[in-house]
């Protein structure tokens, strides 16, 4: 290929790499924000010090796989649709426009799952702060069908003493009542048990439809096959704590699927 189709190229994969490192900051300031302003942790919550390190090891490089990836990192090239046309110009009919168009999907996909695992975790907040007869933080404002609905939903609630729903674990205190929990309703809960993996997947598929990277595609893996396992576990732990629970018809995380 010519001198200038390959610069147009290391230019093209430059500026994906960059709306993935944008979406991963925006990403990552969202959680942030929603740890000190939104979620409500158990003060009996614990984590084992060997999921907390690895979970920082894998964000903290997480975040540099864009750098790689860049024109002049030691992962570019390792893209898995790359194309290679005889011409200049269908490269610069067919290949931009496909590369349009996979972005804007990306980018799509990407803000659609940041705003259903912010709702998520605004409703199992909410259930926090319910339980500890406090005020919740303000909710969007739900339909009147869905209102309905949900008031024709009992909650369903806990009454073991031993308690682990999202990764937490703890132990119920009388004195204690935040520690209780009850079935989460809205949005996508009415589909699966753990929707706020089902949004961290399709956030990590950004990526991947974004890059086009196998590094983007190796973190994709990663987090959807360890969300999968953890949210199976959590729609086990459902079933055992709720009596009727199966009633509901929700799947662990992947609607109608897993």
């Amino acid at each position: 290929s010519s001198p200038s189709s390959s610069s147009s190229h290391r230019s093209g994969c430059g500026s994906k790499q960059l709306i993935v490192m944008a979406m991963m900051q925006l990403h990552g300031f969202r959680r942030l924000y929603e740890c000190f302003r939104v979620h409500r942790f158990s003060r009996k919550s614990c984590q084992h010090i060997i999921v907390t390190a690895g979970g920082i090891c894998f964000y903290l490089m997480a975040t540099l796989t864009p750098v790689v990836d860049l024109p002049g990192g030691f992962a570019f090239g390792c893209s898995f649709c790359s194309s290679h046309s005889s011409s200049s110009h269908d490269r610069s009919t067919t290949t931009v426009a496909m590369n349009c168009c996979t972005i804007s999907l990306g980018i799509v996909l990407f803000l659609l799952g940041s705003y259903h695992q912010h709702r998520c975790h605004r409703i199992l907040a909410d259930i926090r702060w319910k339980n500890k007869g406090l005020s919740a933080p303000r909710l969007s404002q739900q339909s009147p069908r869905r209102r309905a609905r949900r008031r024709r939903q009992q909650p369903l609630q806990q009454r073991e003493t031993s308690v682990s729903y999202g990764g937490e674990k703890g132990v119920r205190d009388d004195n204690d009542n935040s520690s209780r929990y009850s079935v989460p309703y809205g949005d996508w809960f009415q589909h699966v048990s753990s929707p706020h993996y089902l949004a961290e997947i399709l956030i990590y598929a950004a990526f991947v439809i974004v890059s086009k990277t196998a590094t983007q595609m190796l973190c994709f893996v990663w987090v959807a096959s360890n969300l999968c396992i953890t949210a199976h576990k959590t729609h086990r732990w459902y079933l055992t704590q709720f009596s009727g629970y199966e009633q509901l018809g929700r799947k662990a995380v992947i609607p109608l699927v897993l």
